[in-house]
């Protein structure tokens, strides 16, 4: 749709974009193990067909030098004191209990691994510190084939059970709880700093009035897990954005190492999205904001839309004032995103692009008569303007650190409200490599893998290479 108006000498043409939802999705490249979901953790990090595990929840609980160095900085992801948004969560309802199980490995020499559970917003204690399992103990996971199975008490007696012997938890009440680990140096029984795995590990929370008991997907969250490979990283992960949108990102052979996964608004910053989505180099960026799942999220507890934001009347407008400046009048349904595209009749001025998150109601972006050059020129009040709007839900940044290569790129899919997948962008002119996604961005691939922004060889080593839809 179009509309001219004229205001203060300065022409002014409206173009609305159809409105699209940018959702939230990591998903990740997976093969079916089975068609029952009985486990909630290593299995979903481990998709490939290989019996071995690779990937490893890694652990650093030095929150002082973040073990800096030639192999990057490090989160304290699930460890004892770890703030909010680094937090190995988990969500019950009424007559749920939870059932765990881990296997631990690499800790520094003369320590173990040990491990509570704490009431998120409370921090109560709910379940004392205790030892990793050894093999011998309930709640030790042998294989990943275990950890796929999941739970002894989740499955059928017949056949004989294939999954492991679970520590059982029962929460206090329904809520919301949090995992944490640290390192204990048997020798002088104190906790000690280092960086330590977690090989494997299941969280199934259930329905404890059924038996066998009924497992519940969807109820395990980080919004910055940390991850380790012995290989390559293989998965599927669920995002849910602050809007309510869930996306997907496969992942196939991603070559991460030791690294971060999380998901923003913004990407690699959080004061400006059009300069904040570009990747950085030699530089980390966190900035966790979006819940990263291991299944679809849980509709039970956790609010997912089922319709997506529109414009709505009035039409967008321009508010001009004498001094140049423009006031831009945006209407909307529900919260999102607004991108305003300022494009100028000559061109001699350069595109100008303005973002806001906004909410729902009347919203407005300001703009302060300046065109897009990278030294800036006064546009005079003369010159004709076309602004293009577009309104977003479920934008979604995916900011990875020091992930050395992604040679077959992503997938990203929506999830919830069903619709069609949301085209992926990048900018890594920052950083050796493709400088930009296609014109229009990279539309989902028909067969995966390959997918969406790829690099190779060590592209990704050290620096923070953002994708986002």
């Amino acid at each position: 749709m179009g509309l001219k108006f004229c205001s203060g000498g300065t022409f002014l043409h409206l173009q609305m974009n159809s409105v699209f939802p940018l959702k939230s999705a990591i998903i990740l490249l997976m093969l079916i193990i089975s068609m029952n979901v009985f486990s909630e953790g290593s299995k979903e990090l481990n998709t490939q067909a290989s019996a071995t595990q690779s990937t490893h929840l890694y652990l650093c609980n030095n929150f002082t030098s973040h073990f800096n160095g030639t192999g990057g900085i490090r989160s304290q992801f699930a460890t004892y004191g770890c703030n909010n948004d680094e937090r190995l969560c988990f969500a019950t309802l009424a007559h749920e209990v939870v059932y765990m199980g881990f296997q631990g490995g690499t800790s520094p020499f003369n320590t173990t691994i040990v491990y509570r559970i704490r009431e998120f917003y409370t921090n109560a204690v709910v379940r004392p510190e205790k030892y990793i399992p050894a093999p011998e103990d309930a709640g030790y996971i042998t294989t990943l084939d275990q950890a796929r199975n999941g739970p002894n008490d989740c499955l059928p007696a017949t056949p004989p059970p294939a999954g492991y012997g679970s520590i059982r938890f029962v929460p206090p009440a329904p809520g919301l709880y949090y995992l944490e680990f640290s390192l204990f140096n048997t020798n002088n029984e104190t906790y000690d700093q280092g960086q330590f795995e977690v090989n494997l590990f299941d969280i199934t929370v259930a329905d404890s009035t059924t038996t066998p008991s009924v497992a519940k997907p969807g109820r395990v969250y980080s919004k910055a897990w940390q991850f380790y490979e012995g290989s390559n990283f293989y998965g599927k992960n669920y995002i849910l954005s602050d809007d309510g949108i869930v996306t997907s990102a496969e992942f196939n052979n991603m070559d991460g190492g030791a690294w971060v996964l999380l998901c923003n608004q913004t990407g690699c910053g959080n004061t400006n999205w059009i300069t904040d989505r570009v990747s950085l180099e030699n530089q980390q960026a966190i900035f966790p904001q979006y819940k990263i799942f291991l299944n679809s999220p849980s509709s039970e507890i956790f609010p997912i839309a089922t319709t997506v934001g529109h414009l709505i009347d009035p039409e967008p407008w321009g508010e001009r004032f004498c001094d140049g400046h423009i006031l831009f009048h945006v209407t909307v349904d529900k919260p999102g995103n607004v991108e305003i595209a300022l494009d100028f009749d000559p061109a001699t001025y350069q595109q100008r692009l303005l973002s806001l998150a906004v909410v729902a109601g009347e919203n407005t972006v300001f703009w302060d008569g300046l065109d897009g050059s990278p030294t800036p020129l006064i546009v005079p009040n003369n010159v004709g303007i076309t602004f293009t709007v577009k309104y977003v839900n479920g934008l979604t940044n995916l900011p990875l650190y020091d992930v050395e290569g992604n040679s077959q790129g992503f997938k990203v899919t929506l999830e919830q409200p069903p619709g069609a997948p949301p085209s992926v962008y990048w900018d890594d002119g920052e950083v050796s490599g493709p400088p930009a996604c296609p014109n229009g961005g990279c539309s989902p691939p028909a067969v995966f893998p390959p997918g969406c922004h790829t690099w190779t060889g060590q592209q990704g080593n050290l620096n923070t290479i953002n994708t986002w839809w």
